[in-house]
């Protein structure tokens, strides 16, 4: 017997809201994918198309329901981190952090991971502790707070080193070619720098061109770049014929050292000597020649 009317209408309409949400679904998934290929493009786009191409896709796609949009908005704020915006980069990671709440855990370490670099770049130690001990007591048992608990100690003994102090350890042990990273003894030279900050990338090979003529070892100079991208930081390598290692960023966070430095602009200058000492900071090339040229 055919079904009655009204059931067959309701049907149809079930049938219809059924397909039109898989259809919305899949052009969210698609906006996603497109989103994707546009960030990993080859060349990679500059930071600033990169932030406006997350921000157009959360205004236009993004229910921050969804993990599509929670991932999105954490690589706003990782992108945010890499211009060194802290203050931008933890709004955004603060949503993330609170939406992926009992629902995405990854997610959420990770945010958390990056909030307290942005709350570190800020200034605020006593907020980024707060964020890492959060981490431990979340996560306990995963490796999330296990680099928490490394963190935090490090950060009881960490204070910013002015001239004529010990230099603090820093973490950096492979260049971008995965190669160790073994100074000599002697003076140190350490840059940090952005390949998308024209002034910054010309510090650099100033920088490098004094340290050679002074006869001080490449290895003792060392670069650390803003971009996480090996492969951008190769050429750039090859492109300059840079004898010293560069240190790449932390596959979408800053690197620890930078924080451990509190380096928040680039370019940024630290001439260590032999003895571990800080000499001297933010050196222009000339006044790094007289330095190295006077035996300090």
């Amino acid at each position: 017997m055919p079904l009655p009317r009204r059931r067959l209408l309701c049907g149809l309409c079930c049938a219809l809201f059924a397909g039109a949400r898989a259809g919305a679904q899949q052009e969210v998934k698609s906006a996603f994918d497109v989103l994707q290929e546009r960030l990993h493009a080859m060349p990679p786009p500059p930071a600033a198309e990169r932030a406006r191409l997350l921000r157009d896709y959360l205004r236009l796609h993004a229910d921050d329901g969804q993990r599509d949009g929670l991932v999105a908005r954490l690589w706003l704020g990782r992108e945010l981190l890499r211009q060194l915006d802290g203050a931008g980069a933890a709004a955004e990671l603060v949503s993330v952090a609170e939406r992926a709440r009992s629902r995405e855990p990854e997610l959420r370490a990770a945010a958390l991971y990056g909030l307290q670099q942005a709350q570190r770049l800020q200034g605020d130690r006593a907020a980024a502790n707060a964020t890492l001990q959060l981490i431990v007591h979340e996560f306990d048992g995963r490796e999330a707070a296990e680099s928490a608990r490394v963190l935090l100690q490090q950060n009881a003994r960490h204070r910013d080193p002015a001239v004529g102090e010990t230099m603090p350890e820093l973490s950096a042990n492979k260049d971008a070619r995965g190669r160790a990273i073994a100074p000599a003894e002697g003076p140190r030279l350490l840059v940090f720098w952005s390949t998308e900050h024209a002034p910054s990338e010309r510090r650099l090979l100033l920088l490098a061109r004094e340290w050679h003529k002074a006869g001080m070892p490449m290895q003792n100079l060392v670069a650390y770049a803003l971009d996480d991208d090996d492969r951008r930081l190769l050429r750039f390598a090859e492109q300059h014929d840079c004898a010293f290692p560069i240190v790449a960023g932390q596959r979408g966070f800053l690197h620890p050292d930078w924080l451990t430095l509190g380096v928040t602009a680039v370019p940024s200058v630290f001439l260590v000597a032999g003895d571990g000492k800080l000499v001297a900071r933010d050196v222009s090339p000339d006044r790094l020649a007289e330095l190295l040229h006077s035996g300090r």
